[in-house]
């Protein structure tokens, strides 16, 4: 299982993991709709491409909102210290 962890450019948007997908010009990530033009959702939107033309499974993403404060960061570290570590 391939996991993509980052933040994204959406105020408040809470932690959130899932299986992700492509929809038109966007992602969607446990019912989630998350742009890909840039940063993470650009490196998910490759890996989507590339994970289907390998014909492998699509990736997990485990992504939170963060608009320069560092809150969404903190968060995704906290999750992976309490559910990974």
């Amino acid at each position: 299982m391939m996991l993509i962890v980052g933040t994204i450019p959406i105020r408040d948007m809470p932690l959130t993991i899932g299986k992700a997908a492509a929809e038109g010009d966007f992602l969607i990530v446990d019912g989630r709709r998350i742009p890909c033009i840039q940063g993470t959702g650009a490196m998910i939107g490759a890996a989507l491409a590339t994970t289907d033309y390998l014909k492998l499974e699509a990736p997990c993403a485990l992504l939170a909102g963060d608009i320069g404060q560092g809150k969404g960061s903190r968060d995704i570290y906290e999750y992976l210290i309490e559910k990974v570590a």
